[in-house]
């Protein structure tokens, strides 16, 4: 809400629509109260007159959680393929900047290596250049800004990875600034000798 949202009404009830208060915000209602008694005792005719007194309340509006998937889950892929992942992320708040702009996800991916046999135990994985420049590749359309990552085949060896994504939303072109929630979310993508067709 930009300056003062007033109401006038009849009724006890005040009803804000969803989305049109913003996370991250301290709202102050003030509810003012009005009744027209008509003075009778030392006047005639009777003089109306008001009784009027005031209350005020405190809302804190706190964000929605985000949500986010990663497309197709755990799977098995084929050394000699690559691994395509998509992140799916849901904002309920559908947050927007001050000029109406919805406001974009940043999306942070890791891979971590898994022993050959386990699927627990994950240690730091180095990673081939290949693979790397399309982990950490600079948001674009070409990887849906952040949303999408493709492992070239071959840039991870045989084994168990798990394959995590980190989703924000920034909150950096609204009046309080700073990070708006966050979510994670991963999978397990084993890589296998290449399969027999």
């Amino acid at each position: 809400l930009v300056g003062a949202y007033l109401a006038s009404t009849r009724s006890p009830t005040l009803v804000i629509p969803k989305h049109l208060l913003t996370p991250g915000v301290l709202y102050a209602f003030v509810l003012r109260a009005t009744k027209t008694l008509a003075q009778s005792e030392d006047s005639d005719p009777p003089v109306p007159y008001d009784l009027t007194n005031e209350a005020e309340v405190q809302v804190a509006v706190i964000g929605s959680p985000i949500h986010v998937t990663i497309q197709g889950g755990s799977r098995q892929v084929a050394s000699t393929d690559r691994v395509a992942l998509e992140a799916l992320a849901v904002d309920p708040d559908m947050l927007t900047s001050c000029d109406g702009v919805v406001m974009p996800f940043s999306y942070a991916w890791t891979v971590a290596y898994l022993s050959q046999d386990s699927r627990h135990g994950a240690d730091a994985t180095v990673l081939n250049v290949s693979a790397a420049a399309a982990l950490f590749a600079l948001p674009s359309a070409t990887n849906n800004f952040g949303r999408s990552v493709s492992l070239p085949a071959g840039s991870l060896p045989i084994g168990h990875y798990r394959v995590a994504v980190r989703v924000a939303r920034s909150l950096s072109r609204a009046p309080m600034g700073g990070e708006y929630g966050e979510a994670h979310a991963e999978v397990v993508i084993s890589i296998k000798p290449p399969f027999v067709r």
